[in-house]
């Protein structure tokens, strides 16, 4: 009646057997990240020199003490299996550049075998340097030169792009005007603080007003004065409170992001010099006359 077990047994010990065995499979094949022991450049490929590494480490050193933004690049032998989206992601992790409160970190990764490269941001400069102009730098400024065969020059380039866009100098726009700006949020509660101000003038000498008629005995003067003020603040309120829903709506609700597989899929537009280039899809390109071939992120170049 028992005959079965043995049988059983076997199976499920050929199954675990097959499980472990792909499992190791897969940590064989994981990317192992490279330590970044000194300089802001690491290179697993052997394609750069000493004195290229050399000469990258004082470009992006330079960067950061002019402006403290750390811009570090990683040049992989092999992807190991891997997609350059994740091994970018899991380097930035491992390395943690820029300061680690601000995350103001940026970093260059580019697998010449794969004829892959993508740029990863911390969250810090998400704001100042976003997709759309990583891309656009990754086409114009590093990709150009990695099919020369110029390494050096690619990431050179690269991250002297990023430096000029995170410092103001956006490559291509020129520089942004200089000078202190004044944030949407410090004039919205500025402009609600002095119309407070000019409430209460107003409101005492509406007050003033109508005990000077009281005195006079101006009783319908009076009347008409109480029934303005009454307006007066009937309109402030209903003011005020659209004013904290706008607030409350601006600067604390929820924006919804895209992030991972869901932002390389959505569509993208890039405006240029009155042209458009839109894209769709995770292999989307569209010929455009004037441009050639645009495509979407990290695709072979």
């Amino acid at each position: 009646m028992l005959a079965w077990r043995p049988a059983v047994r076997v199976v499920l010990a050929l199954v675990a057997l097959v499980a472990g065995m792909t499992a190791a499979t897969a940590a064989s094949a994981a990317f192992t990240v490279p330590p970044l022991v000194d300089g802001h450049v690491v290179d697993t490929s052997g394609k750069l020199s000493p004195d290229d590494v050399a000469a990258l480490n004082r470009q992006m050193e330079a960067t950061r003490l002019q402006s403290g933004y750390v811009i570090d690049a990683l040049v992989v032998g092999s992807l190991e299996g891997g997609s350059i989206d994740d091994v970018a992601y899991q380097t930035f992790q491992t390395w943690k550049p820029g300061d680690a409160q601000r995350d103001n970190g940026v970093l260059i990764v580019v697998a010449p075998s794969e004829r892959q490269d993508r740029i990863e941001v911390g969250k810090g400069v998400e704001g100042a340097l976003t997709d759309l102009q990583t891309d656009d730098i990754r086409r114009q400024f590093i990709e150009p030169r990695l099919k020369e065969g110029d390494l050096r020059g690619g990431v050179g380039a690269g991250a002297d792009a990023i430096a000029k866009v995170l410092t103001g100098a956006d490559p291509g726009h020129g520089a942004q005007p200089q000078g202190t700006p004044i944030g949407a949020r410090t004039i919205l509660f500025g402009g609600f603080f002095l119309l407070i101000i000019i409430f209460v003038l107003v409101f005492i000498l509406f007050f003033f007003l109508i005990v000077v008629f009281v005195v006079l005995e101006l009783v319908v003067i009076v009347r008409v004065f109480v029934f303005l003020v009454f307006v007066l603040i009937f309109i402030f309120v209903v003011f005020v409170i659209k004013l904290v829903f706008v607030v409350v709506q601006r600067f604390f609700g929820e924006t919804e992001r895209l992030e991972g597989s869901e932002l390389r899929s959505s569509i993208r537009r890039v405006v240029k010099g009155g042209d458009e280039i839109q894209t769709g899809g995770e292999e989307g390109c569209v010929e455009v006359e004037g441009w050639g071939l645009g495509c979407h992120e990290n695709l072979s170049w």
